[in-house]
């Protein structure tokens, strides 16, 4: 998930961690006005960034992609990343960046919302474990030493905890999805940090019902839309020959 929610949800039917403003983006898709300005991605030297072998790889071209919407997380505080809606050739992402300090906190959310949204015996919920279990595999050189006591300062904090930058990934690229998982150096500060390396570090092969339903669910939340609202935003986000 995904990405990360870092305030409550007011539905448990929803799955990031904080909403995003993206007005600019909704007036362009409901109401027919001029496509907002795109913004640009650094890669490496080749372009081409090839995501494991989970079920086959998959080969995107980031320097050719188009970022059709992004804005802060969260929208009330002072942010520590970004949600982005992709497009990468024929694949849709929804992309979370973060830079924090409490990455433990931000996994802990999720896998409350991940458990509410895909409870035991629901298709989807062997994914929603398996992503759960690589976000925290992922943040556990993170994770500060077993008894610790928690800092009080945003000083003492930085100290105790190493800061995570990742990004999520959720892919939809028919017939194929994926969840990627990627340390990131960026440039600047969120939200407007400039991705100028990534290094894929955990790929899921999921099916596309979870992968598909947790971008519109990411959508929903973030962007202030209902449902089918969230499902026209990625259908007009999707290439169409």
């Amino acid at each position: 998930m995904n990405t990360f929610r870092t305030h409550e949800a007011n539905s448990t039917a929803l799955l990031t961690a904080s909403r995003i403003l993206v007005a600019a983006v909704c007036a362009y898709v409901f109401a027919g006005h001029d496509r907002p300005a795109l913004a640009e991605t650094a890669t490496d030297d080749t372009g081409n960034i090839a995501y494991g072998d989970a079920g086959g790889a998959v080969q995107l071209d980031e320097s050719k992609q188009i970022i059709i919407a992004r804005s802060a997380v969260p929208r009330e505080r002072k942010p520590i990343g970004e949600v982005r809606l992709i497009r990468r050739g024929n694949a849709l992402v929804v992309e979370t960046v973060l830079s924090t300090f409490l990455y433990s906190r931000v996994t802990a959310k999720l896998r409350e919302a991940e458990l509410s949204n895909w409870p035991a015996g629901k298709i989807g919920h062997e994914d929603a474990k398996s992503y759960i279990e690589a976000l925290e595999r992922f943040g556990e050189d993170s994770a500060p030493p077993r008894g610790a006591a928690m800092p009080r300062s945003a000083a003492s904090i930085k100290q105790h905890h190493r800061q995570v930058k990742i990004a999520i990934e959720f892919i939809s690229d028919p017939p194929g999805a994926w969840v990627v998982l990627s340390q990131v150096e960026l440039d600047g500060s969120p939200p407007a940090s400039l991705i100028v390396a990534k290094h894929p570090s955990v790929t899921l092969a999921l099916s596309s019902t979870y992968v598909e339903r947790n971008m519109e669910l990411i959508l929903a939340d973030s962007f202030g839309l209902d449902e089918s609202q969230s499902r026209r935003l990625l259908y007009s986000a999707r290439p169409h020959y």
